[in-house]
């Protein structure tokens, strides 16, 4: 059996603040591979009936927030569905949307756009509390009023 050990990494976000970031966790990799043989199996549909009828609550709730406040940005299916890879809680969808505001501003973003975004995985606990404490919630930059 092989040994897992959560590695850290520097990483500026789409923001310009400084975090540090974590490896998925082999259940969060293996759910990330899965994500991506469905996007390239879908890679001409935006919506396919199987995942948007799976989509978690959160992603729902991030399209919901991308329509009532008319943001310009949009996801493809796929992307919303992998979401979960990177993070378990409403607060990171809320700041991956954020993220690809400030990365990906009227664009259609998609399941690699996302492992772009976050090359290094999602972000350590201590630098996910940082970055709401200290930038979403006072507002310090572009879009922090989507949080």
């Amino acid at each position: 059996m092989l040994d897992y050990a959560i590695t850290e990494s520097p990483y500026i976000t789409p923001t310009g603040i400084e975090l540090m970031t974590q490896n998925l966790t082999p259940e969060k990799a293996v759910f990330m591979f899965d994500c991506i043989a469905l996007a390239h199996q879908y890679k001409d549909f935006t919506i396919v009936d199987k995942i948007e009828a799976e989509l978690p609550w959160p992603a729902l709730a991030v399209r919901k927030r991308i329509e009532v406040m008319k943001l310009p940005v949009s996801f493809t299916s796929t992307a919303l569905y992998a979401f979960p890879a990177f993070t378990g809680v409403v607060g990171g969808y809320i700041t991956i949307l954020i993220d690809c505001l400030n990365k990906y501003e009227d664009k259609l973003v998609t399941l690699d756009d996302l492992i772009n975004l976050y090359p290094n995985g999602w972000y350590t606990e201590e630098s996910f509390s940082k970055y709401v404490d200290e930038h979403l919630k006072p507002k310090t930059f572009k879009w922090a009023e989507v949080y």
